[in-house]
């Protein structure tokens, strides 16, 4: 995939870096917050655009993983749906990848002028993601050359793009069951594996209250804290703090599998 798109030519427009360079400096960005900025920026080098989004589908949703660019415009087109992202992946490649461009190879009435609305779709594992990309009305039509590049470049602008939203999902997962301590609570209790004592404290230790808090809180004596977590991790075979935070995350991902499942 990366060999295919190095072949072709690297093409520099309006004074954007070479979309080859563009997208390379785009790796180091995979999984933190500027990358939407950067590959927004790595169109560009292909060709005008004024906003981008990315969007994955999860349990029948489509979310945003990030953008950059006039976001305001996605107010005034079409909504990205479900059914888009599937019936688009229905003509995927042999890579995995479909380009639809309105006007050209999508059906004219999607949009109001050809060319206005690009999209990047395809599926790596059984992740499907799309990267969304909308040019303003008074935008002229795309060249050839620049459709040409854009379908050259397409395997290697999804590939980051869906290892950049696996690693930011993932990163969302992981924080979603440390958000309250009610949650963290109503978790460890419904395992069965601790006492209902033991598991308020490792709820509170995972919260990342002090010895002391803990005891105030549970209104027990520090001793006591110190008796039931030392029971806590006996019984679940650990030995650190650290060790508690990987028990919980590691039984919380198994419980997204088994309810996705």
């Amino acid at each position: 995939m990366l060999d295919r798109a190095c072949t072709g030519p690297d093409i520099s427009t309006n004074g954007h870096p070479t979309s080859l360079t563009s997208i390379a400096m785009n790796v180091q960005l995979v999984g933190t917050p500027s990358f939407a900025e950067g590959l927004y920026h790595s169109v560009c080098s292909v060709f005008d655009a004024d906003a981008c989004r990315l969007l994955f589908l999860d349990r029948g949703d489509i979310l945003v993983a990030g953008q950059s660019g006039h976001q305001d415009l996605f107010g005034t087109r079409p909504e990205f749906t479900p059914m888009t992202l599937r019936m688009l992946l229905r003509d995927a490649r042999t890579d995995g990848t479909v380009v639809s461009i309105s006007g050209e190879d999508a059906p004219r009435g999607y949009d109001l002028n050809r060319h206005q609305r690009v999209i990047i779709a395809g599926s790596a594992g059984s992740l499907l993601s799309a990267i969304h990309i909308l040019r303003d009305d008074t935008r002229l039509e795309l060249r050839p050359d620049q459709i040409a590049n854009l379908r050259q470049l397409s395997p290697l602008l999804h590939s980051l793009a869906s290892r950049h939203i696996e690693l930011a999902h993932k990163r969302q997962q992981s924080v979603a069951p440390l958000e309250t301590l009610d949650q963290i609570e109503a978790f460890v209790a419904g395992t069965n594996l601790l006492t209902p004592r033991e598991g308020q404290v490792c709820a509170r230790i995972l919260y990342g209250m002090s010895t002391c808090g803990i005891s105030l809180d549970l209104e027990i004596g520090k001793e006591s804290v110190f008796t039931y977590r030392k029971r806590a991790y006996r019984r679940l075979c650990i030995s650190s703090q650290r060790e508690l935070m990987m028990w919980y995350l590691d039984a919380y991902d198994r419980e997204l599998s088994r309810a996705a499942a």
